[in-house]
């Protein structure tokens, strides 16, 4: 799986967010560019395509980029703000996931992306539905968001996950510490003991039939961490955790791609990887899995990594409740669309 940022530009300046941290935006990659890495990819193997940002949907030619994945019959989800959906709802029915960072309710929302945007995301969102595309929502925790709120972000996206019958997940705030105020430093950055509760209460809610996405399996690692204190796990530690443990694939079978060039394992380990501009591809893979055996992690509290990693492994439990995830992700969205055709013939 590649995570592929095409772009660092935003209208947004979340507080959160790592993408802007060296304001590079003109180095984003041109359309060819985009076609060229997408090709050697597929040609290595790769079958399933993340578009990040920045915001993808900035980029005028997204359209072009999700069809020419659909041409290459890759599994293409895209993460976004949701504000620019509206303009690219026929682009968008290409896609196999759309989701929709959302971080908790208005209050919360606004204080971590500026006033006013989460109304514009609820547009965004609700026309996703109505076109009957794909749709998750996501959100991250965080200080600010959950600070700006009585009511906390899982009981926030609990209710939107109901209300919209769509499937919706949580992920801890993680970033490497090689840039100030990046990682622990930041004012963002909430510890992973902070947010048993809130781990706690999304357990409750899958247990009470809502749409969470993450397994129980990834859940149970991530509520029973076996190094209090710390945010990584290294493999001379592994010997002493719970058998439902589950080693980190990335860097082995997922990477991410950065719209400079730089290609590394995962967020976790930013700007510990190789750049395919100066060494191709191919190469710079090979140095990126180099790099992963040196830094010898064996896990982290990334639950989007766990999640990964567990599924990438063929955990049996774990396959289960994503595979049921991504049907129902695709049947809520083709049901919702045949309504919504239902409707316009009737008219």
């Amino acid at each position: 799986m590649l995570e592929l940022q095409i772009t660092r530009a935003c209208n947004l300046s979340c507080d959160y967010c790592y993408a802007d941290l060296e304001n590079l935006y003109d180095k984003d990659y041109s359309l060819q560019d985009i076609k060229d890495i997408i090709d050697e990819f597929h040609a290595m193997g790769t079958r399933v395509v993340r578009l990040l940002g920045g915001e993808p949907l900035a980029r005028k030619d997204i359209g072009e980029i999700i069809r020419y994945l659909r041409d290459k019959d890759m599994f293409i989800e895209m993460a976004t703000h949701g504000q620019f959906i509206p303009r690219h709802l026929d682009s968008l029915k290409y896609l196999d996931i759309l989701q929709i960072s959302i971080d908790g309710n208005e209050d919360s929302h606004d204080a971590v992306r500026g006033e006013g945007s989460y109304k514009k995301t609820i547009e965004g969102l609700e026309a996703a539905i109505n076109a009957g595309l794909p749709v998750r929502i996501h959100g991250v925790f965080n200080k600010i968001s959950i600070n700006a709120s009585k009511e906390t972000p899982v009981e926030s996206l609990a209710k939107l996950s109901k209300k919209y019958d769509i499937p919706f997940n949580f992920c801890q705030y993680v970033l490497g510490e090689d840039e100030k105020d990046c990682g622990s430093n930041h004012p963002s950055y909430i510890s992973l003991e902070e947010t048993g509760k809130y781990h706690d209460e999304l357990i409750n809610y899958k247990k009470n039939g809502y749409l969470f996405f993450n397994s129980y399996d990834a859940m149970k690692q991530i509520t029973n961490w076996a190094a209090p204190g710390k945010d990584v796990i290294y493999s001379d530690q592994k010997d002493k955790l719970p058998a439902y443990y589950s080693r980190c694939r990335a860097g082995e079978l997922y990477c991410f791609l950065d719209s400079d060039g730089s290609l590394y394992s995962c967020v976790p380990l930013w700007k510990k990887g190789s750049n395919i501009k100066e060494h191709g591809i191919a190469q710079a893979w090979e140095n990126v899995q180099q790099v992963r055996k040196k830094e010898d992690c064996f896990t982290c509290v990334s639950l989007g990594d766990i999640e990964f990693s567990k599924t990438l492994s063929l955990r049996p439990a774990v396959l289960k409740n994503t595979l049921g995830k991504v049907l129902e992700i695709s049947k809520n969205g083709f049901s919702r669309e045949n309504s919504r055709l239902q409707k316009v013939r009737s008219n």
